[in-house]
């Protein structure tokens, strides 16, 4: 898959889906580099969008996040504090097209949050669709910005607030389980008295 991506310029669709399919059961997306093949098509002088759009739909969005790691000679060691496949496209920001620096930042920043039934990477999805709606303006306010540093400033507020909504949708769900717990003990107590059965069928034991 990584030499696939490494070709760009002759590789086809096909013969990249087939690849994919071929090694879809091995666990690990990154080479001992850790580079992922988003990293090495990122950074290929031949990147192309239908290559990317077929690693978008077999990997997670959150495979753009994975760094490539960086070998210290002196320790003999590896340590994961390399550039993400997004940095490789923030740095050619200028040399690639418009609508394949869109798709990118799109299922980036909006991506996680969808839900997405793919058999090889299914996720539930989260947050309000405000959040999504307002995560993809901002992505797409980022690809139509020609001025590095105002892209820069841009791309630095959205990210922050993105952090803020994934803190909002943890609290919302530590609120919900607590909730859910109190309203189930307050129901089997209740119930309990009924059928002393209900109770510890509700998983509900007495204190």
């Amino acid at each position: 898959i990584h030499k696939l991506c490494y070709y760009a310029s002759t590789t086809t669709e096909e013969e990249l889906r087939q690849a994919i399919a071929i090694h879809q059961s091995l666990p690990l997306v990154q080479d001992q580099f850790g580079m992922t093949p988003f990293h090495v098509l990122l950074s290929s002088p031949m990147c192309r969008q239908d290559l990317l759009l077929v690693l978008l739909e077999h990997y997670p969005p959150s495979v753009l996040d994975l760094k490539t790691q960086l070998f210290c000679e002196e320790e003999r060691e590896v340590g994961a504090s390399g550039k993400r496949a997004v940095d490789y496209l923030l740095s050619r920001w200028n040399l690639l097209p418009p609508g394949l620096l869109q798709t990118v930042l799109r299922a980036w920043l909006v991506g996680p949050m969808k839900r997405n039934q793919n058999h090889r990477s299914p996720q539930l999805g989260w947050g309000l669709p405000s959040w999504k709606q307002d995560m993809q303006a901002r992505a797409d306010a980022i690809a139509a910005e020609p001025d590095e540093e105002r892209r820069d400033r841009l791309l630095f507020v959205t990210l922050a607030r993105l952090e803020k909504y994934k803190k909002d949708e943890a609290m919302s769900l530590l609120e919900m389980a607590v909730s859910k717990a109190e309203l189930l003990r307050n129901a089997g107590v209740v119930l309990e008295h009924i059928n002393p059965f209900i109770g510890p069928v509700l998983g509900i034991e007495d204190e």
